[in-house]
């Protein structure tokens, strides 16, 4: 990485002008992290933010920028009036410049203020979701109970098969997706794959409903917890983490097995229940018998800190690329963190902290760690199962 904050601030522009936002901001941040409060890394950082949407925490850091440095005085007041039109600037007297930083002051308090504001309007918003039944979001013969998720592709709602007197979850795909032919076959798709993985380590999928109100797929209903949330209270032991490793794994593998590769394992997709482990979302899983033309031309899906390196940049993958996922979620168990923040060349180069340092476990785990995180799909693990076994025994 480059030590001079002007380089670096323009390694993070060039990556926000490939499209990659999410890395640019990661590493802006790890930047500042680094190296404190610079301007260019400030203003390099407003243009990711910018380019994701998020206009007025663009204009908080180029107003920082300003402060460090005038030569970005212009750049902020060009942000300032795009965002809110301002009168006719002034001359640049020393009351006009006072001025620029008070006002900047406080568009920071405003900001900061907004977001708060906005995530207890989110959360007063998930609880009436939860308490007022919402028909709408169900096919016929089915009772809502609540909002259980909402997600890229539909929400996931609670509630109960009249039929068969039994609770289910049911996923309806968003109405601007049905008139999507793409989508829409996708979505079916999903349906197709997960009836196919009849595993009892895989969500169980019982019927695909149409009519007037959309397109739905009723799944098992699963009580418990994913493993993000389990994560989110600590790092687990060395035999939890084995036991959730090892159903995942023969979920993965029978996958594999019918020649499906799931394409988005992370910790959020694995359910934790009384009776055991769920491999959830298959939403974005492709058959391994697609003709390689098709593979090649499939856009770019999944989770970026879990995604292997070649589904990162062709979306063309295979089963190694869900081992890769899975030693990703591995790491995360038991140090608490995953292994990668971002993509690109941190995960080409394996740029992460030996498990062994990140969890305090034996030497021998790095070594598997690092065959089933390598950049290249033929160096790695070449099953889930393989994959599990060797860090079993480096753990023993």
């Amino acid at each position: 990485m480059p030590a001079d904050g002007e380089t670096r601030g323009l390694l993070i522009r060039n990556w926000v002008d490939l499209g990659r936002s999410q890395e640019a901001l990661a590493e802006a941040d790890k930047a500042i992290r680094e190296r404190g409060p610079d301007a260019h890394i400030l203003a390099a950082r407003a243009d990711a933010k910018a380019s994701m949407g998020d206009q007025a925490g663009g204009l908080v850091d180029l107003a920082k920028a300003a402060m460090l440095n005038k030569a970005f005085e212009e750049e902020f007041q060009r942000a300032q009036r795009a965002l809110a039109p301002a009168p006719t600037a002034a001359p640049r007297t020393g009351v006009a410049r006072m001025t620029t930083w008070l006002l900047a002051l406080l568009i920071l308090a405003a900001y900061v203020w907004s977001k708060s504001r906005e995530a207890g309007t989110n959360a007063a918003m998930r609880a009436s979701d939860r308490q007022t039944p919402q028909p709408s979001l169900l096919p016929r013969g089915y009772d809502f109970i609540g909002l259980i998720a909402e997600g890229g592709m539909g929400a996931v709602s609670k509630a109960r098969d009249r039929a068969l007197n039994r609770v289910v979850a049911i996923k309806r795909m968003r109405p601007e997706l049905t008139q999507n032919p793409r989508e829409l076959a996708r979505f079916i798709k999903e349906a197709r794959l997960v009836a196919e993985l009849r595993h009892a380590n895989i969500v169980e999928i019982y019927a695909i409903e149409e009519d007037a109100a959309g397109v739905f797929l009723v799944f098992e209903h699963l009580e418990g917890r994913t493993l993000h949330e389990r994560i989110g209270d600590g790092k687990l032991d060395r035999q939890e983490a084995l036991g959730v490793l090892k159903q995942t794994a023969l979920a993965v593998e029978h996958a594999h097995a019918q020649r499906i590769v799931h394409r988005d394992l992370k910790p959020a997709n694995i359910m934790l229940t009384a009776h055991g482990v769920k491999v959830m979302d298959f939403g974005i899983a492709r058959s391994t018998l697609d003709p390689l033309s098709t593979q090649s031309r499939v856009e770019v899906a999944g989770t970026p800190v879990y995604m292997a390196p070649e589904q990162e940049y062709s979306g063309a993958v295979g089963p190694a690329a869900d081992v890769y996922a899975l030693a990703g979620c591995a790491y995360e168990m038991l140090s608490g963190r995953p292994p990668f923040t971002y993509g690109g060349m941190m995960k080409a180069e394996r740029r992460y902290i030996p498990l062994s340092q990140a969890a305090k476990l034996p030497v021998a785990v790095d070594a598997v760690m690092d065959r089933a995180l390598d950049p290249n799909p033929g160096g790695r693990w070449q099953g889930a199962r393989e994959f599990y076994s060797a860090l079993e025994a480096a753990l023993a």
